[in-house]
């Protein structure tokens, strides 16, 4: 299942763990940087490097986290996340499955010394785990992972100011002058 619809859409999945008791093995500090697995195949983990995944004048600075079954999620910046380092911090959010405003939540990005780091939730993160409310954590950690024992959880990324690179289903107003494969009735 893609989530990719969420929160304005146009998202981009990057990273993916399955359902299990540990988060996912990346160690770059959500850089994206790390590359392993096979993308789309879901039964094992999988990065992909980020800043591939969009045009290169299209630098993300969003990022959604969602469960596998996009029940639970959030959109928050790349500076919210990974701006810099902090300790059970004030962060701002987007928006969430509990909230389509924007809010904070208390998180911990304490750099390479904390190899687990970043944790991101959707509530304060000393409340996140006993309610299911983990979205991210790295270096394979075993701990608060509640959110992620049915379906898993996934990465997104977008730069919301830049066009779409994937096709659009709504059809265009002005007739198009490229040649069409489907047969016409008028000659």
């Amino acid at each position: 299942m893609s989530c990719a619809h969420l929160f304005g859409g146009e998202w981009v999945r990057v990273r993916h763990v399955p359902a299990g008791n540990v988060w996912h093995p990346a160690n770059d500090e959500l850089a994206g940087t790390d590359v392993y697995g096979t993308e789309g195949v879901d039964s094992a983990p999988w990065s992909v490097n980020f800043a591939s995944k969009l045009p290169a004048e299209c630098p993300y600075s969003e990022f959604l986290f969602a469960t596998g079954d996009c029940t639970k999620w959030l959109a928050a910046t790349t500076d919210a996340v990974i701006g810099e380092t902090y300790a059970n911090a004030l962060r701002p959010i987007l928006a969430s499955s509990d909230s389509v405003s924007n809010y904070s939540a208390q998180w911990y990005n304490r750099g390479a010394s904390n190899p687990e780091d970043p944790w991101v939730s959707i509530i304060n993160h000393d409340l996140a785990s006993a309610e299911g409310k983990m979205m991210y954590g790295e270096s394979s950690w075993s701990g608060h992972t509640n959110s992620i024992q049915l379906s898993g959880a996934d990465v997104y990324i977008r730069d919301p100011d830049c066009p779409s690179s994937m096709p659009s289903n709504v059809p265009s107003e002005q007739p198009s002058d490229l040649p069409s494969n489907v047969p016409s009735d008028f000659p």
